[in-house]
């Protein structure tokens, strides 16, 4: 973990819309908040030029959310469309910068979208507060200074084909676990295994458990806020916190965004039912999340340490 209080300022200053909403309606701020935690999640780029990547971060994931939204009624659409819409991501990502943002970000909430299946209002709704919290962080972000720009990341091992094939399975078999099981989050699963998926086994690894751990965290948090009050203040001063601590620990190594994410969904599930909570759902949280990233870690280091095992015999 590291902390930088330049992205924590960040943060906090991208939670002012979030904070203000919830002094009034804390259920409203909480859904506020977690388009800011999107934007956060994308940091500040070096360049002034590349921070239009938070506002197309906040469009690509709200089309995405929408789009599967559409399709999620029906699994035997949902699956085929998040595998065909994996090779096309992958595909895009080889390209332009917006094409790594629709691979990392708007296919897993894509597939996030299918828990809300036939709800085109309410994701049409989030959608439009995901675009208007990343408007406002991108022109936050202009405000930082310009920094020198990082090498670029080293190329995968592996050919791009094998890590496609796998990442779809990954999000195709954990949707259909969800429909199967009829969870009421369906795409809780997929866009989990999808979120810690990456072509580097040790990447894939560390962010496997970075991800277990914190959504446990985040939930336990969730369920100790909503049973003790309902006071706007509280939840005001809560969200603030939240993305706060996001923005400081925005580079950190360890993966844990799950978390904070986890936090404030649940929050806004459970606010308006408190201090009686449905705990079944934070269960299901936990559960969906381990349902997905026990694929990835199967079909992601689990795949490599079967290859390595053959090519050594």
């Amino acid at each position: 973990m590291s902390w930088r209080w330049d992205l924590a300022l960040f943060g906090v200053v991208c939670a002012v819309p979030a904070v203000a909403v919830a002094l009034v309606d804390p259920e409203s701020g909480l859904a506020v908040a977690l388009g800011a935690l999107l934007a956060i999640s994308v940091g500040i780029p070096p360049r002034r030029r590349r921070r239009i990547a938070t506002l197309a971060a906040g469009v690509v994931v709200g089309v995405g959310f929408v789009v599967g939204s559409i399709v999620g009624p029906w699994a035997w659409i949902a699956v085929p469309a998040l595998l065909i819409g994996t090779f096309g991501a992958v595909r895009m990502s080889e390209g332009a910068a917006v094409g790594r943002v629709v691979l990392f970000l708007g296919l897993p909430l894509f597939a996030a979208g299918f828990s809300f299946a036939g709800e085109l209002a309410t994701t049409a709704t989030i959608a439009a507060v995901l675009a208007a919290t990343c408007a406002f962080a991108w022109l936050v972000s202009l405000a930082w200074p310009e920094r020198i720009e990082p090498a670029p990341p080293a190329q995968p091992r592996e050919p791009p084909a094998h890590y496609t094939l796998r990442l779809g399975l990954v999000g195709g078999i954990a949707a259909v676990i969800g429909y199967a099981s009829g969870w009421s989050h369906v795409g809780w699963a997929p866009a989990a295994g999808m979120l810690v998926m990456r072509p580097d086994p040790g990447v894939a690894l560390e962010r496997s458990i970075g991800r277990t751990v914190s959504v446990v965290g985040g939930a336990v948090l969730a369920l100790l806020l909503t049973t003790a009050t309902s006071s706007a203040v509280v939840y005001a001063i809560a969200v603030l916190a939240v993305l706060a601590i996001a923005g400081g620990t925005q580079s950190s190594r360890w993966y844990v965004s799950g978390g904070y994410a986890t936090f404030l969904a649940l929050s806004l599930f459970w606010y308006s039912s408190a201090p009686s909570v449905d705990t079944a759902l934070g269960g299901e949280r936990i559960v969906a999340t381990g349902v997905g990233v026990g694929l990835a870690l199967l079909l992601g280091p689990g795949y490599e340490l079967v290859v390595r095992r053959r090519q050594k015999a």
